[in-house]
């Protein structure tokens, strides 16, 4: 691993009461040491987008109003970026570093791709880490990433729970909308 390299880790958190939205970014070193921290003011969707949206809003919010200008936004290039779910897979599309959803080997479900095929994604069994063997996914237009992030997920796992920074991000949040009324 050569100094220098670094991780986004991409969720998306809704508020207790599920009535907006705030997208976060953590980016560490390999060695999960946080290098920089972003996230956007909340997204309250309004009745009416709400209605016009349908099921495509989580997505919308998710990548287009918070994923990709939080990932633009970065002062560091990553190497890697980790999701927290599937709908921010779609990040990838505008990003130039492979992106993965990463889950505890036991808690993947298997979701169907658009054309009905089964999403690229493996297995990575985690020895002597503290940690569960975990599953990796790409998105379905990009099945090289599985190829290209194999070996840095390999290296990041040798010093970092892949899911644990998404606990961080979780806190951090909460912290700061108990600081700040806007990010509430």
């Amino acid at each position: 691993m050569d100094a220098g390299q670094y991780v986004a880790f991409l969720s998306l958190i809704k508020n207790k009461s599920e009535t907006n939205y705030m997208g976060a970014v953590l980016v560490t070193d390999f060695f999960g040491v946080p290098m920089e921290f972003r996230c956007t003011h909340p997204v309250k969707p309004t009745e009416i987008q709400k209605q016009l949206y349908g099921s495509t809003l989580d997505r919308y919010i998710g990548v287009e109003l918070c994923g990709k200008p939080l990932l633009g936004a970065l002062q560091r290039t990553t190497q890697l970026i980790i999701v927290s779910s599937q709908l921010l897979l779609a990040v990838r599309e505008g990003s130039q570093s492979p992106v993965l959803l990463v889950r505890r080997a036991g808690e993947v479900l298997n979701v169907l791709g658009s054309d009905g095929a089964t999403p690229q994604e493996m297995k990575i069994d985690v020895k002597n880490r503290g940690f569960e063997s975990i599953t990796i996914r790409v998105h379905e237009s990009f099945p090289a990433d599985m190829d290209e992030s194999k070996k840095l997920i390999g290296e990041l796992i040798q010093n970092v729970d892949p899911l644990e920074p998404f606990d961080r991000i979780a806190k951090a949040v909460e912290a700061l909308s108990k600081q700040d009324s806007r990010f509430q």
